[in-house]
């Protein structure tokens, strides 16, 4: 999973679906997800692209989406956010919404 930053973060979520991972290190549920997110990028290859923001080094970006719940997702298409996920997620649920934006 790359690592986004102020720098990157438009780029990267500009063209095709992005979800991006807003954690921090101190965050339990954080490092859960984090797994899970290991094992759907995997599923999704060539589909999607999954990123991380750390909140500790990119306070601004999760401010820029109001993100204050760890661990939260946002799944981007060509730029535009198209969904949030708050909280740690079961597998089922990342997958059928990455499906349903896949067919959007």
């Amino acid at each position: 999973m790359k690592e986004l930053n102020g720098e990157n973060f438009d780029d990267e979520i500009n063209e095709g679906v992005t979800l991006v991972d807003f954690w921090a290190p101190w965050c339990s549920p954080c490092m859960t997800l984090g797994k899970v997110l290991e094992k759907i990028e995997t599923d999704f290859k060539g589909k999607i692209k999954i990123t991380k923001i750390n909140i500790d080094h990119e306070p601004k970006l999760a401010q820029q989406f109001n993100v204050s719940s760890l661990p939260t997702l946002l799944m981007f298409v060509d730029g535009s956010l198209a969904k949030t996920l708050i909280g740690l997620q079961k597998p089922e649920k990342i997958n059928s919404t990455i499906q349903t934006i896949l067919e959007g």
